[in-house]
């Protein structure tokens, strides 16, 4: 019954998690002309152009401008243009304004293209670019995993460009950004697949050591799979290219090969792990006989029949994985405890197969998780495998002992057997050691999310945190105009979420200006610069983050209004001056500040205006030579009388 209520789990797990990747897509709105200008970041062009299928593969650049194009492409229903396995070329249109100071550049986020080439034309001249896996590296126009070419669009000028995409699994992730921006972009993913390279040279090295101590053969199966995963992970994510030299380049090109010897080795470990030539003789032959059609794989992908190679792969994946599973729910069932960790590991590793044969396929939309999900699958099953090798040695070894047990009865096994408790429980105490560490890591982490890093290791070393006295910061002091109002036609999820967004993005914006968020209140958002280090540039800070503040809302507030959605305007007022700063409470215990200051700044919030930046006279003094202000006069402020106010308007 055990058995039977894991499969359920693994059948439920893998059908909501396929659920979910369908969830967790990227929305965008046709447009015809793509604009560019200083304040875009990055933008996925896919909803703005047009997409033609060449099924085969006939039309040059010249063909494509000499036909009808308004029967040729049709507008994108997607953010990613996808044809999935196919011999076909896919051409793109577009047309591209800037507006910007910056060079523009276009990226195109899918490394196991063949060819990528960009046309443009100028004054009736057309240009080309070419990259693509089927050229080394550096042959490329900038160096990245994915390909990134230079739009030639000047300034104030509008450009249309084709694109043509081929290769085995075509879906068109293309953005445009600046020069600037795209860059950053491109690379922000790079830190997973170096963590991802480390990880497995690790557990790598790891079990290599163990195999060299016991010579236990699943250990090397295991290795191999290993070092053939890497090599499919690299080569289809584009790093491998950018690792070879270019004589070399062209061992990207077989990841057909290194996934079939991937479940190769996979197969031969788990012959060998789940020991089905004793237990299960007729799966095991089965087993066998799948390496043929494998082989035959490998040699198609070796000998230039590399669309064939690639359609026939994923079945036969589906069918080993499926008998796969078979053997390890049997062993399972007959009491081998290392099997649940095996289920798991092969679990992970095919839903998250799945995924990503479904996305490159065109069955699923393309997103973050999907695109990454075979990369996290294997990371999990490579643990997992790890610990179920440990559980079958552990398990083996006391079978062992409890027969040389109940065989010998001599003093050499009971000295052989307290070796082995003593290595277990250094074992358990070096794991537990860990796990401390690991919680106070954690519980380090929350207290600092708490309390400013200076405080929380006062708190920390002393028990306690002395109240401080700041002769000079700057309060700033936030809310949403009309938000009773507007709260009350959003649900109550809703309403959390759209709080909860734009409180997590003043976070990120205050965080690079040094300022210390205080607490939230409702809509009311508090923060200061100036403590607890101080720093002669808190009242500017203040003001350059109350402007980000200001612009993100507003950008928000169009992006609502585009979707006919409620949206909140932001108020916003700053004021300098001394503050007592201190924890209060000790349960829920938090970190404030209080005074006169927090006071006038509040005046100040209650006194702007939506989209405004209300400073006092102190706080202008401070900033006047780096800001232009708009004097209000002395307007009356309830318990303060008469203020002199400003509007901050923007940079001198």
């Amino acid at each position: 019954m055990k058995t039977y209520m894991y499969f359920i789990y693994f059948v439920v797990t893998f059908v909501v998690t396929s659920f979910a990747v369908t969830s967790f897509t990227v929305t965008s709105f046709a447009q015809d002309t793509i604009t560019i200008t200083d304040s875009t970041h990055i933008h996925r062009i896919g909803y703005s152009v047009g997409v033609f299928e060449d099924k085969y593969s006939t039309y040059s650049i010249t063909s494509i401008l000499k036909s009808k194009q308004d029967s040729l492409f049709a507008l994108s229903g997607t953010d990613v243009p996808t044809i999935g396995l196919s011999r076909s070329a896919l051409w793109l249109k577009f047309k591209v304004k800037n507006l910007s100071n910056s060079n523009l550049m276009l990226e195109v986020a899918n490394p196991i293209l063949d060819s990528v080439i960009l046309y443009s034309t100028s004054q009736n001249v057309l240009s080309a670019k070419y990259s693509g896996s089927a050229y080394p590296y550096s042959h490329r126009e900038y160096g990245a995993t994915n390909f990134i070419v230079q739009l030639d669009v000047p300034k104030d000028s509008t450009r249309t460009f084709y694109l043509k995409l081929k290769g085995r699994f075509v879906f068109a992730p293309v953005s445009i950004g600046r020069v600037e921006n795209m860059f950053e972009f491109s690379h922000h993913n790079d830190w997973m697949y170096w963590f991802y390279c480390g990880m497995v040279f690790m557990i790598l090295a790891y079990n290599a050591l163990i195999y060299s101590f016991i010579k236990e053969i699943d250990y090397f199966y295991y290795g191999g799979w290993i070092i053939s995963i890497c090599f499919y992970q690299l080569a289809t994510k584009g790093f491998l290219s950018s690792l070879l030299p270019d004589s070399l380049f062209w061992l990207c090109n077989y990841s057909v090969t290194a996934i079939a010897t991937t479940v190769l080795f996979g197969i031969a470990f788990m012959r060998s792990f789940l020991r089905l030539r004793k237990e299960f003789p007729r799966l095991d032959k089965l087993m066998r006989f799948m390496f043929i059609p494998f082989i035959i794989t490998i040699i198609l992908d070796l000998t230039g029949e590399k669309y064939l190679a690639t359609a026939i792969i994923d079945p036969l994946i589906v069918v080993a994985s499926v008998l796969a599973l078979v053997g390890g729910f049997r062993m399972l069932a007959k009491g081998f405890e290392p099997a649940l960790y095996y289920i798991f590991a092969f679990g992970s590793s095919i839903i998250s197969g799945f995924i990503y044969i479904a996305q490159v396929q065109g069955v699923l939309p393309y997103s973050f998780f999907a695109n990454h999900s075979l990369m996290l699958g294997t990371s999990i099953e490579m643990i997992l495998f790890s610990v179920a090798l440990a559980s079958k040695i552990f398990t083996l070894q006391k079978e062992k002992v409890a027969a040389k047990n109940a065989a010998l009865q001599s003093a050499y096994e009971n000295e052989s057997l307290i070796v082995s408790q003593n290595t277990m429980l250094e074992q358990k105490v070096r794991e537990r050691t860990q796990e401390l560490e690991i919680a106070q890591q954690k519980t380090d982490e929350l207290l600092f999310n708490i309390l400013p890093k200076e405080t929380a290791l006062e708190l920390k070393e002393h028990g306690f945190a002395q109240t401080k006295t700041y002769g000079m910061v700057t309060v700033l002091l936030s809310d949403f105009k009309d938000f009773s109002k507007i709260s009350e036609r959003l649900s109550p999820e809703l309403l959390v979420q759209e709080i909860d967004e734009c409180f997590t993005a003043f976070d990120e914006i205050i965080e690079r200006y040094d300022i210390e968020k205080i607490k939230t209140v409702g809509d009311a958002y508090l923060c200061v610069a100036g403590l607890p280090s101080a720093s002669h540039h808190h009242a500017s800070n203040a003001v350059k983050a109350a402007f980000e503040m200001r612009d993100f809302m507003l950008k928000r507030m169009q992006l609502k209004l585009i979707m006919d959605e409620p949206t909140f305007e932001i108020r916003i007022g700053i004021h300098t001056g001394p503050v007592v700063a201190g924890i209060v409470g000790k349960k829920k215990f938090a970190y404030d500040i209080w005074g006169d200051t927090v006071n006038t700044a509040a005046r100040m919030e209650q006194n702007s205006e939506a989209g405004k930046i209300n400073i006092s006279e102190t706080t202008y003094a401070l900033v006047k030579d780096k800001f232009t202000s708009k004097f209000r006069g002395e307007i009356d402020a309830k318990n303060k009388g008469k203020l002199k106010m400003y509007f901050v308007e923007g940079n001198v």
